[in-house]
């Protein structure tokens, strides 16, 4: 019988949230996509579609991110493998589909 996983600590998480938004400069940490501003020096979520990013195995928060990067990175199971083998992907047929690319 498995361990059951560490359930999301949600003050932790918000507790660390303005520590977040300010080491990121209120940006996505992906894509670097703007999911907040800061107003009158203090950080301020201005997308309602930030995502708190956490290991779903031990629960540490990794950073924020905006919808479609975390969707993106469960859609690919958190794996870099497999983030590296689709960033090689579309590099390829970037190249070819680019006028003057190789066939």
């Amino acid at each position: 019988m498995s361990a059951p996983k560490p359930r999301l600590d949600r003050g932790r998480v918000l507790a660390e949230f303005h520590r977040l938004m300010v080491r990121q400069w209120c940006r996505c940490d992906v894509c670097r996509a703007e999911i907040g501003a800061m107003v009158d020096g203090y950080p301020l979520a201005t997308d309602s579609k930030w995502c708190v990013d956490h290991d779903h195995e031990t629960g540490a928060v990794r950073g924020l991110l905006c919808r479609e990067c975390n969707l993106g990175l469960a859609a690919f199971r958190e794996s870099p493998t497999a983030l590296r083998r689709a960033a090689g992907y579309l590099e390829r047929h970037r190249r070819h589909s680019e006028p003057g690319g190789a066939p």
